[in-house]
């Protein structure tokens, strides 16, 4: 078989806008010219070069083998490889093309073997492939709050007593690359397989099926850092996923991974319907940089990292939440969680390079809003489906009617227009309910986000009795 070297034509890169939230560019593209007419089912090898890189995708534009025939991607070494057959990846040969899944180094081989008993298979065969995506130089504006990047890799916090919880939770977290370019985080949302991120990294079907879903893409100890793209990796569980919802304004995905692997070692994240209180304490598992994984759980100071802002219009966008943790690009996607009950509170989206702290997340209370308007339901995406969305700024529409008790609570019916009045973001937190009490677990959790709210009786979070408050 006769290896053919396939020389690179032209290369091109896509730079995110500083405008808005976008996904980071983790790969440049080089395009190519490669085409193969397996009709003839002669068996051959290409070897294809990029000019640099730590790993590369293959782009096929067109791919229609015949029966029996399969294709198969590796790299130079024939360490890692990935087989393709019939219409390719998701059937996706003849609708749009698709990219190979990804392989370490800077060349790839391309491999058409003929199957071994189907000589008499008749018709038009082959694949065509246009370009070629290599690890890119990143030089990204960092999120990182303060002097210094104080998230570490997850096994740091395994039963620490901050946050003893974070590395089973952050389990569900999972390293996405997004059409052969771009790095997000993504995570388990319910007990069905659903994943959330951003809309900003998957706005469509068509990228979400051209998506691959990686799990557990961490190091082995606390001193493994990971600090390379795409290093330390995990488990692909899938290369496809359906899309199920999806908002701009809120900058959300909903997908239903394609796959049937058993995921319930990942386990799953759940939100907080009665939302986030000001001061609480949050950490952030995530795929900065398209790194290992990491979590945020401390600030420069050594104070445990908190939300410092629940009101809706933000540099981050309306409808968020702002807090200290550290992030960077790539991060887009990832949960902020609550330590005390490690649930989820908001979904991380933007940061901004400021003399102050920036980083943001879509109010999860605003995400389940628009899950309802739009009649979706995620199985165990809350612990207490019973408990109402609160009215307040997460919500389009809202306004705020002149207070002379107290504010609005969790029970209260649907805003209506009313005349705006200035409040402080304490007033705008949310207030807990009698069910809102019940999701806390602990004497230490029950007492810490609602001080004065909730009260530990007889072993349970019960509501405090307003003639005590």
């Amino acid at each position: 078989m006769a290896l053919l070297a396939v020389a690179t034509l032209a290369a091109t890169t896509r730079t995110a806008m500083a405008a808005t939230p976008a996904p980071l560019v983790v790969a440049e593209a080089e395009a190519i010219s490669l085409a193969i007419n397996t009709t003839s089912r002669v068996a051959t090898q290409n070897l294809i070069s990029a000019s640099r890189g730590s790993f590369m995708t293959v782009h096929f534009a067109q791919f229609n083998l015949a029966p029996g025939d399969k294709v198969i991607v590796r790299d130079a070494a024939d360490s890692t490889s990935f087989e393709y057959a019939g219409l390719g990846r998701n059937d996706a040969g003849l609708d749009g093309g698709f990219f190979s899944s990804r392989i370490p180094g800077n060349q790839a081989v391309i491999e058409y073997v003929p199957g071994s008993d189907n000589d008499d298979v008749t018709g038009a065969f082959g694949y065509a492939v246009d370009k070629i995506t290599r690890s890119a130089s990143i030089a990204s504006v960092s999120k990182i709050c303060g002097t210094g990047d104080q998230t570490r890799p997850p096994k740091c916090y395994t039963n620490d007593p901050a946050v003893p919880q974070a590395y089973i939770k952050a389990r569900a977290v999972a390293r996405l690359l997004v059409d052969g370019e771009y790095g997000c985080t993504g995570w388990l949302l319910g007990s069905e397989g659903h994943l959330i991120t951003n809309r900003h990294c998957i706005p469509d079907n068509q990228t979400a099926v051209n998506t691959e879903y990686e799990f557990d893409a961490e190091g082995a100890s606390c001193s493994d850092e990971c600090f390379s793209q795409g290093a330390c990796p995990g488990a692909v569980v899938t290369t496809s996923a359906t899309l199920v919802a999806v908002d701009k304004v809120f900058d959300y995905a909903l997908l239903k991974l394609n796959t049937t692997m058993d995921l319930s070692k990942y386990g799953y994240l759940q939100f907080r319907t009665e939302g986030v209180a000001l001061n609480e304490q949050i950490y952030i598992p995530q795929h900065p940089l398209y790194y290992g994984k990491r979590i945020a759980v401390m600030d420069d100071d050594g104070d445990v990292t908190r939300v410092h802002s629940i009101l809706g219009p933000s540099t981050c966008g309306n409808y968020s939440i702002g807090y200290t943790a550290d992030t960077d690009d790539g991060a887009s996607g990832s949960p902020v969680v609550a330590a005390s009950d490690n649930l989820v509170v908001a979904l991380h989206k933007c940061g901004r390079s400021t003399t102050t702290c920036v980083n943001g997340g879509t109010d999860v209370r605003a995400i389940l809003w628009d899950l309802k308007n739009k009649g979706i339901v995620v199985k165990d995406a809350v612990v207490d489906p019973s408990v109402p969305i609160p009215a307040g700024p997460w919500i389009p529409g809202y306004t705020v009617t002149p207070v002379t008790t107290s504010p609005p609570s969790a029970n209260s019916s649907a805003p209506t227009p009313a005349p705006t009045q200035n409040r402080t973001e304490a007033e705008l937190a949310p207030v807990p309910t009698v069910n809102s009490c019940r999701i806390f677990t602990t004497q230490s959790s029950c007492s810490r986000v609602w001080p004065g709210q909730c009260d530990w009786v007889d072993g349970a979070c019960v509501m405090t009795p307003a003639s005590a408050r």
